[in-house]
């Protein structure tokens, strides 16, 4: 959405730049099935997605320098999936979280709800099919697999999956 004063006009974002700007919290998936949604989804301040931003980067920080236990890891992406509920990168790092942790219900749930909100997201696919694997719905699994493969052909861990669950 663009426009000065009383005139505003939805404008399209195209793929990379939405992309790039998810990466950077300033945009966020919404749901598909909206007209701003398919000209690229709707712009969020980013000043009201600051600290949601840094509490992310502290996590990601965090985990990746090993200053982070997976217990308050998983406590401090729940407050971000709290405070931005649509945002599916939250739901897929929480889910990736809890199924590292063995909390396969949750970890379900919160993959689910990633793989909603953005179903072109491959990883997604891949880390629900194997949380539903881990409380015996192997055929749940199996679309998953298939849905990630044929978003990433090349994706090893889901290639590894599905056959293992052949």
């Amino acid at each position: 959405i663009s426009g000065y004063g009383d005139k505003w006009t939805l404008t399209a974002v195209d793929p990379d730049t939405r992309t790039r700007l998810e990466a950077l919290g300033y945009i966020d998936a919404a749901p598909t099935d909206t007209p701003t949604a398919r000209l690229g989804g709707p712009l969020r301040d980013v000043k009201d997605m600051l600290a949601v931003k840094q509490l992310g980067n502290e996590i990601t920080a965090g985990l990746a320098l090993g200053r982070l236990e997976r217990a308050p890891a998983i406590a401090m992406t729940r407050e971000l999936v709290r405070q931005s509920p649509e945002s599916a990168a939250f739901h897929f790092r929480l889910g990736t979280l809890l199924l590292e942790n063995g909390d396969m219900a949750e970890a379900v749930a919160a993959l689910s709800e990633a793989v909603r909100r953005r179903p072109d997201q491959a990883e997604a696919h891949t880390n629900l099919a194997q949380a539903l694997i881990r409380v015996g719905r192997m055929e749940d699994a199996l679309p998953e697999f298939r849905a990630a493969i044929s978003l990433a052909p090349d994706l090893a861990a889901a290639l590894l999956g599905l056959g293992s669950a052949l």
